[in-house]
């Protein structure tokens, strides 16, 4: 692998169905798992299953990254991460947008992981979390 560098998302629960199929330019991933009550000891939580879509789209140079849901997106050798008035700036080529209540991040063993799992305590089980990496 070398100085390859990959990103992942994935949901944040263990699927227990996944659906791939293609939409136009875009791949969509829908993921879908146990309730939503099962995942957090909120008393409000709904008893829906808990779903996540990713959505990947190449854009010329860039490839745009959509997390529908509660999820985490993990990314390699990353030394910088700061909130901009456009996103958080994550390294020099990529950029993150969340419309998560509540989110973490962190660096563990080389990578830098985002999670919107949090979200779910404050009654936020599909927020949207869209990544912009430049592939040039």
């Amino acid at each position: 692998m070398g100085s390859e560098r990959r990103a992942l998302a994935s949901p944040a629960f263990h699927p227990t169905a996944i659906e791939v199929r293609s939409e136009g330019p875009d791949l969509l991933v829908r993921m879908s798992g146990p309730p939503l009550s099962d995942l957090t000891d909120h008393p409000d939580a709904p008893t829906d299953v808990a779903i996540s879509w990713l959505r990947l789209r190449p854009r010329g140079e860039t490839w745009r990254i959509v997390l529908d849901g509660l999820g985490t997106i993990a990314l390699p050798d990353i030394t910088h991460v700061a909130w901009t008035t456009g996103g958080m700036e994550i390294g020099e080529r990529a950029v993150l947008t969340t419309s998560a209540s509540r989110h973490r991040s962190a660096w563990t063993d080389g990578h830098w992981t985002f999670d919107t799992r949090p979200a779910l305590e404050h009654a936020d089980p599909y927020p949207r979390t869209a990544f912009t990496l430049n592939v040039d």
